[in-house]
């Protein structure tokens, strides 16, 4: 069994972040085997990248800001604000992005629902749709 984990977010300027990418941070709030949980912070404009969970379904609340989900090409999935979320089942592809000026705080939380790796697959670069999963392997 895994211990039992006790944890706090201090908010968008907490200390421990971890830069993902220009004005995109992440906060670890807690990980066992089989949970991913982090707070996100965007500044205005910024984004992940198209990509899918293989193994893992997710949801993402917001607590602060504005957040627009996109699917696979043009593919609009949820524009959300203040506590508001999205649940996306495992082999989704979907990118999001922070609207606003506020900056963007957002919950994620994965969760394994099969076995495999907790890998997520990326399009290729310029490619606005993901192979099929049953085409898809990552080791």
């Amino acid at each position: 069994m895994e211990p039992v984990q006790v944890f706090k977010y201090s908010g968008i300027n907490a200390e421990g972040a971890v830069l993902l990418s220009e004005g995109r941070k992440s906060f670890r709030l807690a990980k066992t085997e089989n949970v991913n949980s982090a707070v996100e912070t965007l500044v205005k404009g910024a984004h992940n990248t198209l990509h899918r969970h293989l193994a893992e379904d997710g949801h993402w609340i917001v607590l602060s800001g504005r957040a627009r989900f996109h699917g696979p090409g043009e593919a609009i999935i949820a524009e959300l604000g203040k506590y508001e979320g999205v649940l996306l089942p495992r082999g989704t592809g979907y990118w999001y992005e922070s609207l606003g000026e506020e900056p963007l705080e957002i919950l994620r939380v994965n969760y394994r629902v099969r076995e495999g790796p907790r890998a997520k697959e990326h399009a290729r670069q310029g490619v606005a749709q993901l192979e099929p999963e049953a085409a898809a392997t990552i080791a």
